[in-house]
């Protein structure tokens, strides 16, 4: 009896532990957790960017969003002018980045439990507002769109992702995401 008394009680110890990674997870709240260029991540708020790990949004530019590493950027612009004028919005789920690091590298984990995004569970939705100059013709409107992360089952061909029974699901969008639910409004000249 006290043999079994002790399985349960280790058993019970492992269940109710932080044990996927083998550690303690660091929340953003902390202050001490990094983004992926190597900036403190604010405990909470905005960074200086736009993004609010803590609540998983972002809310900025096309330029801030990539913190300025966008070609279309950095001048001279080469045929979408004045894209820092559209805001943007984003907001993800924990598989897409977490707001925590449990395994250790200081900055928060993205597709925890898993080697890539495939299978995750992973999403973005992003949504556009604003105008933008393409050779000398402004364009304004709204957009939005959600990515997901692709299942194991799912095909890619020629750019595209496929479920296991054929049926398209949308473009290859990175690496692991399908481009899909699109909406566009009002992009006019």
């Amino acid at each position: 009896m006290k043999r079994y008394f002790l399985i349960i009680l280790v058993l019970g110890f492992f269940l109710s532990t932080p044990f996927v990674f083998g550690g303690e997870c660091v929340h953003v709240n902390n202050g001490t957790l990094v983004d992926r260029v190597g900036g403190t991540i604010p405990p909470t708020g905005y960074d200086k960017w736009g993004y609010d790990y803590g609540q998983q949004r972002f809310k900025g530019t096309i330029c801030s969003a990539s913190r300025g590493e966008d070609p279309f950027c950095k001048p001279p612009y080469q045929t979408v002018e004045h894209m820092e004028s559209s805001k943007q919005r984003m907001i993800w789920n924990d598989a897409f980045i977490s707001t925590q690091d449990c395994d250790g590298d200081g900055m928060l984990d993205r597709h925890a439990g898993f080697d890539t995004y495939i299978g995750s569970g992973a999403w973005i939705m992003i949504s556009l507002e604003g105008s933008y100059t393409e050779k000398g013709v402004t364009y304004r409107g709204k957009s939005s769109a959600k990515h997901i992360a692709a299942e194991p089952t799912d095909v890619l061909r020629d750019g595209k992702w496929y479920n296991s029974k054929g049926k398209y699901l949308g473009k290859k969008l990175w690496e692991y995401f399908i481009f899909t639910d699109t909406c566009l409004y009002e992009w006019t000249e």
